[in-house]
């Protein structure tokens, strides 16, 4: 076994400055002397904002003297960037910001890494609760990871978003930043002068927009006999009139039959439009007379398949703090990315982010979720295992005494 006075936190600063007095081409902002900087090192948890640097070779020598353990830098540009009241700033504008994280996300992968236990009742289990099925209190102490599936959902979803913004919002991909968040999701930063002024409530239109918010079902219809709709739109329309047919359609074709009984929605009319797909495929969506409670339940669906699932709090604020391209996440050891259009699509994001390639870590663990990052631990629930540093360091970071260091290798 180590000493006790292993110390974790000042192994992984060490780790961390090794990575920032190596790396070359580190990401340097836009008007850097104009953003706002905040940081978390490795001696607490507080933050210290409202720090600006002159240029890249005094913001990369602060980073390297000083090793943070998180580092973030503002969305917004400022005449004063380091003044410590926000209104002395002098705001001057603002890139646009998207925050997609699996957190905000159903997925069943949970249920193989994700436990809570109960503060008031003692219940546990596995999964994502927000409130104990025992007691019905919503004292939980959660503890969450992420794994490949976790990261494959953020990834579609993010997809997803950008699909909006170069088909809807007529951005172009060239003006689109793509990152890897270095934990469980991704952002994308819009660099264009047509966002920089906006303020809050025209991001949260754009926000509302890509969730799906607010869509008016009676402008997608038109009575046809009575009792009865027809759709108005087809597939040359622009925006939300495509894409309410396409979901309608994604919606009815991983449906079964019974699974629509179920959720009440198979009615007769319905029934028949299902066996119209495998003839007519989505045009039989166009062709259907259906009553308004049958479209209302299918265009939310359809407005469920298609809208994206981003934190809005992220996109409307015009003075956000984001992670830095290429700085390295706290919590898990792994690189803030760069991705491209294809990369994203197509690249294995961990590869792209994992720094801490070379040596083994000795674990001992009492309860391991089976699924972490790109590791299935299977059946295994508790014993002395041998694991990649990367994959070390996220564990013991966040095990808590769950695992603990037995030996690097």
């Amino acid at each position: 076994m180590l000493k006790r006075e292993f110390n974790l936190s000042l192994f992984v600063k060490r780790l961390f400055s090794k990575y920032y007095n190596s790396v070359s081409n580190f990401f340097i902002p836009k008007k850097l002397e104009r953003r706002e900087f905040g940081f978390i090192f490795f001696d607490g948890e507080l933050m210290r904002r409202h720090i600006a640097f002159r240029d890249a070779s005094d913001f990369l020598s602060f980073i390297r003297s000083n090793v943070p353990k998180h580092i973030y830098y503002s969305s917004a540009y400022y005449e004063y960037p380091d003044a410590d009241n926000m209104n002395d700033k002098g705001w001057l504008g603002a890139d646009l910001i998207f925050d997609i994280d699996v957190d905000h996300i159903p997925t069943p992968c949970k249920r193989y890494h994700d436990s809570w236990k109960c503060l008031n009742c003692g219940g546990e289990g596995t999964g994502n609760v927000d409130v104990c099925p025992y007691c019905g209190s919503e004292r939980l102490r959660k503890k969450t990871w992420v794994c490949t599936f976790c990261l494959d959902t953020a990834r579609k979803e993010t997809l997803k978003l950008l699909d909006f913004l170069i088909e809807d919002f007529g951005f172009d991909r060239s003006e689109l930043e793509i990152f890897f968040s270095g934990h469980r999701g991704f952002h994308v930063h819009i660099d264009s002068d047509a966002v920089l002024e906006m303020g809050q409530d025209s991001r949260r239109e754009i926000a509302d927009y890509v969730r799906g918010l607010g869509i008016d079902n009676s402008f997608f219809l038109r009575k046809s006999r009575k009792g009865l709709y027809r759709y108005v739109y087809d597939y040359d329309s622009p925006g939300w009139y495509r894409r309410l047919i396409r979901g309608i359609y994604s919606f009815l074709l991983k449906s079964s039959e019974d699974s629509l009984e179920r959720a009440n929605v198979l009615t007769p009319r319905i029934k028949n439009l299902l066996e119209q797909l495998s003839v007519l495929g989505p045009d039989a969506i166009l062709e259907s007379e259906l009553s308004l409670r049958e479209w209302k339940t299918l265009m939310e669906n359809g407005i469920s398949e298609e809208s994206c699932i981003i934190d809005e709090k992220v996109t409307i604020d015009t003075k956000r703090l984001i992670r830095l391209p290429d700085s390295l996440h706290g919590k898990t050891g792994l690189r803030v990315a760069k991705l491209t259009y294809d990369e994203l699509e197509n690249e294995d994001i961990l590869k792209k982010s994992i720094v801490f390639t070379k040596g083994v870590m000795r674990i001992y663990t009492t309860r391991i979720p089976r699924k972490v990052l790109d590791y299935d631990f299977g059946e295994i629930k508790s014993g002395v295992l041998e694991v990649p540093m990367y994959l070390g360091i996220y564990l013991l970071q966040n095990g808590g005494d769950d695992i603990s260091l037995i030996k690097i290798l």
